[in-house]
């Protein structure tokens, strides 16, 4: 016979390990919004895959307003431990234009070019270059700016990096999904399942109890009219 003490308690365990579950798998997917981009070999690629705070920018090699940007981030490159991200939205373009922007422009090794992707664009709503977006070492945003900008502002945006400060800056300018959303949603959905699955399996404790029940009682009347019909 099942015991309905276990079975609660067998519920409630299941229940907190797939809202824990749900918790930990939100944060972890959604911690690092990640930009997918194509390498300077047009293969696929995301700053997921990098490590430390990252600087995103998105530009044109003929820019002078590109070109202005990406020597100022030469300078931060030089003075912080960064890892920046040179991403050409003209995807036409060969590798070897790239290669030649970064020599032309006296760019360290440490660079990594490649090309922008539709969705990355898609994502921070890509209308001109240069734009610039900074992660900080967990992947969170911390600032997004579609202008050219200055050593001081960059260095500004760098210490707010490491400190882990994202509330700085504009949210509109991120056009992704909402990982606060989508957690919720997630953990949302998962406190569904979690009910669902709770009162299914009280149905068929119930379901089980009252077969017993019907079981035992037609039983019970097969005894009785067992007897009596012993005593005529």
């Amino acid at each position: 016979m099942i015991n309905l003490k276990r079975l609660k308690l067998l519920t409630v365990l299941l229940t907190c390990y797939i809202l824990i579950f749900g918790i930990v798998f939100a944060r972890s997917v959604f911690s690092d919004i990640g930009i997918p981009f194509l390498d300077i070999d047009k293969n696929s690629d995301n700053t997921n895959n990098h490590e430390g705070i990252r600087l995103v920018q998105f530009f044109l090699p003929f820019c002078p307003a590109c070109i202005g940007e990406a020597e100022v981030l030469e300078q931060i490159n030089q003075n912080y431990n960064v890892t920046i991200f040179g991403l050409n939205v003209n995807k036409n373009d060969p590798k070897e234009i790239l290669l030649e922007f970064k020599a032309n422009h006296s760019l360290s090794d440490d660079w990594i070019f490649g090309y922008s992707t539709l969705e990355s664009e898609r994502m921070f709503d890509i209308e001109r270059v240069p734009t610039l977006v900074i992660l900080d070492d967990l992947g969170n945003i911390v600032d997004g700016v579609q202008v050219s900008v200055d050593y001081d502002y960059i260095e500004t945006r760098i210490q707010y990096a490491i400190n882990h400060e994202t509330d700085s800056y504009n949210t509109e300018f991120y056009t992704g999904q909402n990982p606060t959303l989508v957690a919720i949603f997630i953990i949302v959905g998962t406190t569904v399942g979690v009910l669902v699955i709770y009162f299914l399996i009280m149905a068929i404790f119930r379901s089980k109890k009252e077969a017993i029940m019907a079981s035992a009682i037609k039983r019970f009347t097969d005894e009785e009219l067992k007897k009596e019909d012993q005593n005529t």
